[in-house]
């Protein structure tokens, strides 16, 4: 299992109405033991304001718990007033604790790196293509948290994008289906189970199945010539 620690309550709800529920806040600078604790038991990321007050709640984490990543919210933004899809960017975009570790050795300030990690990429050193692929469909947010996995799999549909589960049917992250193959091999033991609106192919299912995966709902499966038993391949 893993857990995220956030800088107060508010940010947990915040979290909450997004369906991230693997929270905790530590309310200040003086990190409660019991979130000491439970750092050094299991799998935990950070994840604070881009600014001074971050900056002090995550150098004292840093001495007194075990973590192993670190997400910020964009510069200027705070984590309770964040989007779902903003949140899910900026964990996805976490880094390890280590490479904050090496800034604050080198005494540089956590806030140029945040900037780093942070800044929009700069348009004008991009390539365009001469016909862009279009873009998934963009889906409005569910106004109540999807609970369940036929939830989650009715709202993948048509957004040609994957999402990724665990047991108890909470997101851990929304990928392209690009992403979704280079992320796959890095998952924690908290995935439970892929939605794809896509085609699911041999690699991918023996890819997940290595994983542990219990389950992979996609559009359509393809090309698949032996399945594994311990996973359920879902048609939507």
């Amino acid at each position: 299992m893993s857990i995220i620690i956030l800088e107060g309550r508010a940010d947990v709800l915040n979290l909450l109405r997004c369906g991230i529920k693997n929270t905790v806040a530590v309310e200040g600078t003086k990190v409660p033991e019991i979130v000491a604790e439970l750092s050094r038991k299991k799998n935990t990321t950070v994840f604070v304001d881009g600014d001074r007050g971050g900056d002090l709640i995550l150098q004292e984490l840093l001495q007194v718990a075990d973590i192993d990543c670190v997400a910020f919210s964009p510069r200027g933004r705070s984590v309770e007033d964040m989007t779902r899809k903003e949140i899910i960017k900026s964990l996805r975009n976490k880094v390890p604790a280590d490479v904050i570790r090496a800034q604050i050795a080198k005494n540089q300030p956590i806030s140029d790196l945040v900037f780093e990690i942070t800044a929009p990429e700069d348009a004008g050193d991009a390539e365009v293509p001469e016909e862009p692929a279009p873009l998934p469909a963009e889906k409005p947010e569910p106004q109540e948290p999807i609970s369940s996995v036929e939830g989650h799999a009715e709202y993948m549909k048509g957004t040609g994008r994957a999402r990724v589960l665990s047991a108890d049917a909470v997101i851990l992250g929304d990928y392209t289906i690009k992403e979704l193959e280079d992320i796959l091999p890095r998952l924690d033991s908290d995935a439970a189970g892929i939605i794809m609106d896509a085609s699911c192919g041999q690699k991918l299912v023996d890819a997940a199945y290595k994983k542990g995966l219990q389950y992979i709902a996609a559009a359509e499966f393809s090309g698949i010539v032996h399945r594994p038993a311990g996973i359920r391949l879902i048609p939507l």
